[in-house]
């Protein structure tokens, strides 16, 4: 019933975790597709360790998660892709709910669910106050409602039917935004389960934004990447496009500001930046981390 797609890329000390949190799943119909994306350290010995009929192991040369994903779904045999990174964990009963909830709304197109997210030690539970069939995911993804990855479970024939769906390959950050916005446009009939079901890790070592070297603003394309998606009026009318637009500008201004306060701003992501932004920031530049964390509350709403 279910292909389980995981991009594996340098996480030795993760991917056993998260592999047994999956083959611990109560409902035990599932392929696990594990695309290594060219790791450098032992993370395909501590697959080939787990011996497991269910798990399918994929090599490629390194070239992104965005790629490997895409590998993954292509090689998927089950009807839904349930998506998994090599450091998420899945709580025991989580496909069991996602089994229920298909089978209980044949009008659902893809289904998402709640998460917890720990980084550093602070633990936040991110879980959206409106549950079941969602009319228009549009207005929730406005009204709070966050998807993370390792929560998405959808069809794998929607990508067949539309190769646009695929992950963006190249871009290494915003690429799964991009996928659920495109899926909202094209299926918007999402089931939401309001549960805590995966769990999402963060630390210093993999947290992006604290790479500097690394970091490129895709999330700043965003807009012009959907260009033809916001244009046809057949599968998004003007007042949803309009909506979906000043979505994504405020998502921008808000992380452009968490750029700034982590320091890492560059010079050419100011100018997505009204001048007044702009201005601000550079009044308020010499000062330290912790007071610019107070400016930005009092600035970003």
């Amino acid at each position: 019933m279910f292909s389980v797609v995981i991009p594996l890329y340098n996480k030795e000390a993760n991917i056993r975790q998260t592999l047994e949190s999956v083959l611990n799943q109560t409902f035990t119909d599932f392929e696990i597709v594990i695309v290594n994306d060219g790791s450098k350290d032992n993370s395909r010995d501590v697959v080939l360790s787990m011996d497991d009929a269910r798990i399918r192991l994929i090599d490629q040369e390194n070239a992104g998660v965005s790629a490997a994903r895409n590998r993954g779904i292509k090689e998927a045999r089950g009807e839904w892709i349930a998506f998994l990174d090599a450091d998420d964990l899945w709580r025991e009963d989580k496909l069991e709910k996602y089994v229920d909830a298909i089978l209980r709304n044949d009008g659902s197109q893809w289904f998402v669910s709640g998460y917890q997210s720990t980084k550093n030690g602070k633990v936040v539970n991110f879980l959206y106050g409106n549950s079941g069939p969602l009319e228009d995911p549009l207005d929730d993804l406005i009204n709070g409602m966050s998807i993370h990855t390792s929560t998405v479970v959808v069809k794998k024939s929607y990508f067949e039917k539309d190769s646009r769906i695929f992950f963006k390959e190249g871009v290494n950050n915003s690429e799964d935004r991009e996928v659920w916005y495109r899926l909202m446009f094209k299926y918007p009939r999402l089931y939401y389960i309001n549960q805590v079901l995966s769990y999402y890790i963060l630390d210093a070592d993999t947290d992006s934004l604290t790479k500097r070297s690394d970091r490129k603003s895709h999330f700043l394309s965003l807009k012009n990447r959907l260009a033809n998606d916001l244009e046809d009026q057949t599968i998004l009318p003007a007042d949803r496009r309009d909506k979906i637009e000043q979505f994504i500008d405020s998502f921008n201004r808000k992380a452009l500001w968490y750029q700034w306060k982590n320091e890492i701003l560059r010079k050419e992501d100011k100018s997505y930046l009204t001048k007044r932004d702009q201005r601000l920031m550079d009044f308020f530049d010499f000062l330290p981390k912790k007071l610019k964390l107070v400016i930005l509350k009092l600035i970003v709403k």
